[in-house]
């Protein structure tokens, strides 16, 4: 409801319809409309030619009609319902606009095909997707009209259409439910007293953290940043961290062994992955940081290489499954003797090497006996990507591993949401609404419970 809002304020008259100058002009257009219609139908109609008579007539009742509708729109808005709300003189008139608004909705012509008609004030709840590995194992650009579109168009605008359009999906409502909740679980972490652990103590001493003064701070909204990216503890090269974790997450499922897990948390990680490598390859302007465009196609390159020079002769159903091993398989590889010395992975791509590094990492922790389990030390890490609850503790199963996983792309998420440039936001507003800007939205709310309970 607030981003529809924000899009009436932005993108519609609403800001000036919504006044008593607006509701004037609202009313007086048809009445002025349906007097000239009234004056036509009256006039000579002597030495004019038929045709110009016909257009005039259609031109003046549509006019009159859209005017009508225009007008009923207006009354009948829940802007309306603020100002009468606000104007004292009007509180009388709520019980009428009531009325007004039932005879209104029944009008809706989508009534006659659905029970109810879905609201425009809601959010699709479709998101675009890019898995690197599908892309570079299958062709993408299968039907007529997708080869047209690439033709035709620029580069930016067939991605947008290709991955946003074709290959979007809508968020099943259980996977929907599970992501929200980490969501709004992550967003309140940073405004909760922090505890400190101590490892390896049986009864760990606490102590917590006092809370910070943030009502009244002039600089609200910067302390609401600060303290998520403090909680998040993301690097600063976030595109790099977004490539590498979508390998590791691709190489990890498909290489886990058995598949007795939840259902919902593996659609929400994929989900998930496949949103932000989207937002990456197609809207990088969304992501805080440089625009790092050629990172992300050496990627994508040095991984079509890979597949290409290394696939087997005969045509497999499980090409991402094929890639995921070749890509452990190199990561094992040392081109020389040393046993320090760098893989034949990372010969080819460092992102790909990080990435496929994790997922070894991440299959050695599981607790099963063809995958020996070892803790890992945060040297043993590749670089800076070290979202420490995914590795802190011993042993884990495949669905505490998987919780983990999730935590950490909603990390990812939630930073690329409060990061993302206003403008940013506003534009995707005007195209029907983004994931990172219901996340952002939900970021405000955090700190506005925050500052409710303080209150």
């Amino acid at each position: 409801m607030e981003l529809s809002l924000m899009y009436d304020i932005m993108y519609t008259k609403a800001a000036v319809v919504h006044t008593g100058l607006g509701y004037g002009i609202r009313v007086a257009s048809p009445l002025f409309t349906a007097a000239a219609l009234s004056l036509f139908w009256l006039h000579s109609k002597d030495g004019q030619r038929r045709a110009d008579v016909i257009i005039t007539y259609i031109l003046l009742v549509a006019t009159l009609v859209l005017d009508v509708r225009c007008l009923l729109g207006a009354l009948a808005s829940t802007w309306t319902y603020a100002f009468i709300n606000d104007t004292s003189w009007l509180n009388s008139c709520v019980g009428r606009w009531h009325g007004l608004r039932s005879f209104v909705v029944s009008l809706d012509p989508s009534r006659l095909l659905v029970e109810e008609p879905t609201s425009y004030r809601r959010w699709s709840g479709t998101i675009g997707r890019h898995n690197l590995f599908r892309a570079c194992t299958h062709e993408t650009t299968t039907s007529l009209l997708s080869r047209v579109v690439k033709f035709v168009a620029t580069r930016s605008l067939w991605m947008e259409y290709q991955y946003g359009y074709l290959d979007g999906l809508e968020i099943l409502p259980v996977v929907g439910d599970l992501l929200f909740e980490k969501v709004w679980e992550k967003l309140k972490s940073p405004f909760e007293p922090k505890q400190y652990y101590y490892p390896g103590v049986a009864e760990a001493p606490k102590k917590e953290e006092p809370e910070p003064e943030l009502v009244g701070d002039p600089g609200f909204g910067f302390g609401i940043r600060r303290k998520v990216d403090e909680a998040l503890e993301i690097g600063s090269e976030f595109q790099e961290v977004v490539l590498t974790w979508h390998i590791a997450t691709e190489v990890f499922l498909l290489c886990r062994p058995g598949h007795l897990a939840s259902f919902t948390h593996v659609k929400a990680i994929r989900e998930l992955s496949s949103y932000m490598m989207f937002v990456v390859a197609v809207r990088p302007h969304m992501l805080p940081g440089l625009h790092l465009a050629s990172l992300y196609e050496a990627t994508r390159d040095a991984l079509k290489e890979i597949w290409h020079g290394n696939k087997s002769s005969h045509c497999s159903t499980k090409r991402e499954n094929e890639l995921a091993n070749i890509l452990l398989y190199m990561e094992e590889t040392r081109p020389g003797s040393e046993p320090d010395s760098r893989s034949k992975l990372y010969d080819s791509n460092a992102i790909l090497s990080d990435g496929t590094q994790y997922a070894r990492l991440m299959l050695r922790r599981l607790s099963t006996p063809n995958h020996p389990n070892k803790k890992e030390s945060s040297s043993d890490l590749p670089k800076h990507y070290q979202l420490p609850d995914l590795w802190y503790g011993g042993v884990l199963d495949l669905q505490e591993m998987l919780e983990r996983i999730l935590d950490a792309w909603v990390r990812l998420l939630i930073y690329a949401s409060i990061r993302c440039s206003r403008d940013s936001h506003a534009k995707q507003l005007g195209r029907g609404g983004e994931l990172t800007t219901i996340v952002w939205i939900l970021a405000e709310h955090a700190a506005i419970d925050k500052k409710t309970r303080h209150d």
